[in-house]
């Protein structure tokens, strides 16, 4: 009986192993521009890579799959991705470059794997995430990978994301720079109750024009959800194009946003016309955005006429509440003479705004309306930075945070951490227990014995 038992269960396992659908699994695919070929069956073995990605995306099942991206340079753009059809099996796909060309072997430098946008004749996208209907749902994860814009007429974009269902990005090392036009770099949009959940980590967005440079709009009781971690957003231009800002976040008709940021430089951006460095705006029937934000620099933008480089309203019924803390928010400018401070706040009598500033630098406030405005610990002095916008030996933002604070007492007491353990260059904060003495701003000062360069970053990772 035993015996028989046993082949009964061998047949189940042997026919599960024969039926189980394979986009189950997770699979890889191959990319190599030198030595690839698009054939049908491309992509499936490390020694019969497709030539493109664009071939890669049309041979892949659905389900999970990374893309294997060999280094080199591809010209494509309008990279849409496959969305299942409901009840299928969700497709989450990952683009990872900086392999070898044998595929044996792996190192994550952005700079070496570039996806170029190449002369179009219409406005478009490098990526598209398109996920209509609202069972519906796709991922998709960005990996070592630089986005360059070589279109001459300036209309195409890095990526684009509409979710009338559930769709996901994460960006990580992700180097996007060189383009210009009048619309959206990344422009992210949750509409009809759709949700979005946009991850940005450890990237570097620079030298991009007329762009900007993450849009989030939540519209008709959508929901985005955005985190960005140790980036970069430095020298990018709005130039010619009005209200457009480096980072905006729209909701309206019961649309939500929540956001949370840390670690962040946000420099040397210009918004020559009508334009922010962070933008928030919540209007139309009971809209939210929420935003936590921790151990960000924000300096030394431009901002355009009658703006600020933090600029935040509440209206018509819409809430927006924002905490931040250890953060240096000072010694922005304006392009013309009518320039409102560092931060400026506006509701009618039917918003509600909260901002509270911890263990902050803020330059200057402007209110409009009633917000509210609660400041602790402020350390009012200049933070004293250096070219590339981290702490000097002599800044006042060494030392002058909060790490993180304890509940309770004798055996039961517990740590609650609130700055990051590292820095956006990865270098360590106080640990464990810290109460006091993390730096404010993004950057944990060190001895400069190899000065930072982010022309250079991402060349070497932790």
């Amino acid at each position: 009986m035993k015996k028989r038992m046993r082949k009964i269960l061998v047949v189940y396992i042997m026919f599960g192993l024969i039926f189980f659908p394979v986009s189950g699994f997770c699979l890889d695919y191959y990319v190599n521009g030198a030595t690839g070929s698009d054939s049908d069956n491309c992509g499936q073995t490390s020694s019969t890579p497709c030539k493109t990605i664009r071939k890669a995306l049309e041979n892949i099942p659905d389900g999970e799959v990374t893309v294997k991206i060999a280094r080199g340079t591809y010209v494509e753009s309008e990279l849409l991705i496959p969305v299942t059809a409901p009840g299928s099996v969700k497709n989450d796909i990952t683009f990872e470059g900086g392999w070898n060309a044998e595929f044996t072997g792996y190192s994550c430098n952005e700079k070496k794997t570039v996806i170029e946008s190449g002369d179009r004749d219409d406005v478009g996208f490098i990526f598209n995430l398109s996920v209509v209907a609202a069972q519906d749902q796709a991922a998709m994860t960005i990996r070592c990978i630089t986005l360059k814009n070589t279109d001459p007429d300036g209309s195409i974009n890095a990526v684009y994301m509409i979710a009338g269902g559930q769709a996901a990005l994460t960006m990580d090392y992700v180097l996007v720079t060189g383009f210009f036009g009048t619309g959206r770099l990344t422009w992210f949009d949750a509409i009809g109750g759709g949700s979005i959940y946009i991850t940005v980590e450890n990237s570097t967005f620079i030298d991009n024009q007329d762009n900007e440079i993450i849009n989030v709009y939540a519209g008709n009781h959508g929901h985005a959800n955005l985190t960005m971690k140790k980036n970069l957003l430095i020298n990018n231009g709005i130039l010619d194009s009005y209200h457009h800002h480096t980072i905006s976040l729209i909701s309206n008709q019961g649309g939500t946003i929540n956001t949370f940021f840390e670690n962040n430089i946000i420099a040397d951006n210009i918004s020559r016309f009508g334009g922010s460095a962070l933008y928030l705006h919540a209007s139309d029937n009971s809209s939210t955005i929420n935003v936590q934000a921790k151990n960000d620099t924000i300096t030394d933008n431009t901002n355009g006429w009658n703006r600020s480089a933090v600029e935040i309203w509440s209206v018509d019924f819409s809430d927006v509440f924002v905490t931040m803390t250890n953060s240096i928010l000072r010694g922005n400018h304006a392009t013309g003479d009518s320039f409102h401070p560092d931060l400026y706040l506006i509701n009618d009598f039917d918003g509600t705004l909260s901002f509270q500033a911890n263990y902050c630098m803020v330059g200057g406030l402007e209110r409009v309306g009633n917000p509210s405005y609660i400041s602790a610990n402020e350390i009012d002095a200049d933070p004293v930075l250096n070219s590339t916008y981290h702490l000097t030996a002599g800044s006042p933002a060494k030392d002058a945070g909060i790490c993180g604070y304890k509940t309770g007492g004798g055996s039961f007491w517990q740590y609650h951490r609130i700055a990051p353990y590292e820095d956006i260059d990865g270098d360590k904060r106080p640990g464990w227990g810290k109460l006091m003495g993390c730096d404010v701003g993004a950057d944990e000062y060190r001895f400069p014995w190899i000065l930072f360069n982010p022309a250079t970053r991402g060349t070497v990772h932790p």
